[in-house]
């Protein structure tokens, strides 16, 4: 019998090419008196919850006699693999040997078959010895008039029993036995390899953003760096960079699980260990912050292999305070921690190796992604590209900006261009933070928004606090109501006229 390491990516169907068509990417089936009240909810939690493979699980038992429903049919269709649990009374169950015979119908690549020997060992399911012979010994006495039936249900067993998966035995505990089937499935039904292309999506690698990504990359890999930081000035996309890499690391199987939360400017103790706490799927019932801290601090120690992003850090926090483990204990348990920040002093007093400075875009790539956030398009020796590359040189290299900018002029016409222009070369703001590039360009793209609805609106979530989160219900209220107020003081003012 092969152990799972023995499998290959080779002997899998492509994910790219059967993205569309699976619903789900694991299919359960099990025997729910052996396992349903132990084995099953923890195994069940580590693939939905903590890996978020989607995972079908019916919590319904048949009974004998009854045909399996279309919906599960359906569900098994829609899978992309089928983990058997072949525990010791699953050939008891009528429904079970049923179920197995369906998954290797629908299944006719018996790759995305993958058998979990628990407790049972695979001769005897092959061979139908010990408790699978007691059970078909039975099954014969009552299906004297199906035989056909009873054989199929003995070849599936056969066949699925020649199929590599992994074995109760193998493994000190059951923990160990899930992470490694976890493990396993998540790298199968994810095998994304992080690959830094122009464009992936909404994210747009440039030189800049590769150079920084590469290194993050580099330092995740390595079993030796624990803390990572990625600096930088406000606007260059930080932020951008390291969600799109947490994303990748997940996929991809290096890390189990990827949350991140936001320290700001004035962090809220509270607030960022209820994000923790939310991401982790736990409820923290503690009153007191030490009380909160200490329960976070086990739940990830408990866990291995996750990645924990602190974005927009402004000064050194204590991470124990939070909630999050010292380095080295991160390190006993595979997981780092990566963070952002826009001073290269907080990195330091962080203690991250290494730290990665993120630098602004050159000016080809700023000037492609202007054009490209304008949708327009511009010739070169003429008028109207002087001034454009202009506008665009103004943005100092800053996506966010660049993108602001080119979003509010796309559709303008030459004046007004010739007029951004200016603008954007006479405004200086002054801030602590080299935010005046940023500050001037979002400045301008307010003052070129079409209507008095959108600017009421623009000013009004300013007055929120930073990286609130607004409803959808509270921001349609916030919208229409500045919409009838805009309306009456229209109307007031024409009837004063």
């Amino acid at each position: 019998m092969a152990s799972s390491s023995q499998r290959t990516s080779e002997s899998f169907p492509s994910a790219k090419s059967t993205a569309l068509k699976w619903k789900y990417d694991v299919f359960l089936s099990f025997r729910g008196e052996d396992i349903r009240n132990n084995f099953l909810s923890y195994f069940y939690h580590e693939l939905q919850i903590i890996r978020r493979i989607n995972t079908f699980k019916d919590d319904e038992e048949l009974e004998v006699g009854e045909p399996i429903s279309p919906s599960l049919l359906k569900a098994i269709d829609e899978s992309r693999f089928a983990i058997i649990v072949l525990s010791p009374n699953y050939a008891s169950s009528p429904w079970c040997l049923e179920e197995l015979t369906k998954i290797i119908h629908c299944m006719e690549d018996t790759r995305r078959i993958l058998p979990l020997f628990y407790h049972v060992e695979p001769a005897d399911v092959r061979h139908q010895k010990n408790s699978f012979e007691v059970a078909f010994t039975k099954h014969e006495e009552k299906s004297r008039h199906d035989t056909e039936k009873v054989k199929q249900w003995r070849d599936g067993l056969k066949k699925v029993a020649n199929l590599s998966g992994w074995h109760t035995q193998r493994y000190q505990t059951e923990r160990e036995l899930v992470e490694a089937i976890a493990d396993y499935v998540c790298t199968k039904v994810r095998p994304i390899e992080m690959e830094f292309s122009k464009s992936a999506g909404d994210f747009e690698a440039f030189e800049a953003t590769r150079q920084a990504m590469d290194e993050v990359w580099k330092a995740l890999k390595d079993d030796k760096v624990t803390a990572i930081a990625v600096y930088g000035m406000g606007g260059v996309g930080k932020t951008t960079v390291v969600e799109y890499v947490g994303v990748q690391a997940q996929n991809s199987g290096i890390f189990h699980h990827v949350i991140m939360v936001v320290i700001s400017q004035r962090p809220n103790l509270r607030n960022i260990q209820g994000a923790l706490a939310d991401l982790l799927g736990l409820e923290l019932k503690e009153e007191t912050d030490i009380g909160r801290a200490n329960r976070l601090k086990k739940e990830i120690m408990r866990r291995n292999k996750i990645l924990i992003i602190l974005d927009d850090i402004w000064e050194r926090i204590d991470l124990s305070s939070i909630g999050i483990p010292s380095y080295d204990k991160l390190q006993k348990c595979n997981s780092k921690v990566l963070l952002t920040t826009r001073r290269l002093n907080v990195c330091h007093s962080m203690e991250t190796q290494p730290s990665i400075p993120l630098n602004i875009l050159s000016e080809e790539d700023s000037w492609n992604l202007f054009l490209k956030k304008a949708r327009k398009s511009i010739e070169k020796s003429t008028e109207f590209y002087d001034v454009a590359r202009k506008v665009a040189s103004e943005c100092a290299g800053l996506p966010v900006a660049l993108r602001a900018v080119a979003r509010a002029l796309g559709d303008k016409d030459f004046e007004e261009w010739k007029e951004a222009a200016r603008k954007l070369e006479m405004s200086q703001h002054a801030s602590l933070d080299d935010d005046g590039d940023v500050l001037k360009c979002i400045k301008l793209s307010y003052d070129y928004l079409d209507s008095i609805d959108a600017k009421s609106c623009f000013l009004l979530f300013c007055l929120f606090p930073e990286d609130d989160d607004i409803l959808i219900e509270d921001l349609m209220k916030i919208v229409s109501r500045c919409q009838q107020h805009n309306r009456r003081c229209q109307s007031q003012s024409k009837f004063s006229d």
